[in-house]
């Protein structure tokens, strides 16, 4: 299926009742009555807007301690902690039990 059909880059023809004509509560804005159109942006959209304007100039990970890492486990210098490993796994598993059984 192509989806580029479904983008038209031509403006919706106005109702001639001054009504939106796309689907009732599914959040659609109303047709301005002069010619500029009227958009709203509900608050979780507003956030999640905001959100990816921060994340972008961040990074998702130290790209230096990464290549730290990966250079001690290439050098065969990283400890295992089996220890620490067992502990964590222990309580992923304690955690995910049914508090019932």
């Amino acid at each position: 299926m192509k989806i580029g059909h479904i983008i038209d880059s031509t403006p919706p023809e106005k109702p001639s009742t001054g009504q939106s004509s796309g689907p009732r509560g599914a959040g659609n804005a109303p047709v301005a009555k002069n010619q500029s159109e009227q958009i709203n942006i509900s608050p979780l959209s507003a956030q999640i807007s905001s959100l990816e304007a921060d994340l972008k100039g961040s990074t998702a990970f130290d790209a230096k301690s990464v290549a730290e890492i990966k250079q001690t486990i290439e050098d065969g210098r990283y400890q295992i902690n089996a220890g620490a490993i067992a502990d964590h796994m222990i309580s992923g598993a304690v955690e995910l039990k049914p508090k019932n059984g």
